[in-house]
């Protein structure tokens, strides 16, 4: 499943730009950025499809324990409300220059979760919600890695939610937020609950 040789040609063709970065060639140093940046994400995409793989049940191939990188969901009563918390390992892209692979395995290992979710919890779906999604990065995390909030790609995880916990993700049933936080590792946790009508803020 694990080609080598698919990670080596990256390397080297990384090593190769980031030489070319550092002896200062200003003339390409621009262009070399962008091809380092481009691969970088088919590496990246590369290697989400190895995740997705692994927690869709190819568990053994990869010599993974266990649900490891199974997107975890739970329910909770918070201000005498319903809502759901979902938990994903990893960042969300830059939707500028996310991948369409990096996307569909986004999207197939939440559909997964949530579907398996739906099975054993039957959810009631929260019809006028608000979603909020919390960016929580690792202080090891380059600041230039840190995409602004109106880039991120919600998209690919708010349409999965859409038929399971939520009717909709149009303005009128569902709230959207975009929020970024220092933590002590990276990943992004997702907050579906019932949105709090005008009425109640005052």
């Amino acid at each position: 499943m694990l080609d080598k040789k698919v990670l080596e040609k990256f390397n080297k063709e990384q090593e190769k730009l980031i030489g070319i970065i550092v002896r200062k060639d200003s003339l390409i140093a621009g262009v070399t950025y962008e091809k380092l940046l481009e691969s970088l994400e088919k590496e990246t995409v590369y290697l989400r499809q190895l995740i997705s793989m692994c927690s869709s049940g190819f568990n053994e191939q990869c010599n993974l324990p266990d649900n490891k990188y199974d997107i975890t969901i739970k329910s909770e009563q918070h201000n005498g409300k319903r809502r759901y918390i979902l938990e994903l390992p990893f960042l969300l892209p830059n939707r500028r220059s996310s991948k369409t692979n990096f996307k569909r395995t986004i999207v197939s290992d939440t559909h997964h979760s949530i579907l398996e979710y739906c099975k054993k919890v039957h959810p009631k779906m929260i019809r006028n919600a608000s979603v909020t999604f919390i960016n929580y990065y690792a202080p090891s995390v380059h600041r230039k890695l840190r995409h602004d909030n109106d880039n991120t790609e919600v998209s690919a995880v708010l349409n999965t939610l859409t038929g399971f916990l939520i009717p909709d993700d149009n303005s009128l049933c569902c709230d959207l937020h975009i929020i970024s936080r220092e933590g002590e590792k990276s990943y992004t946790k997702v907050i579906v609950e019932e949105r709090i009508d005008e009425n109640e803020q005052k």
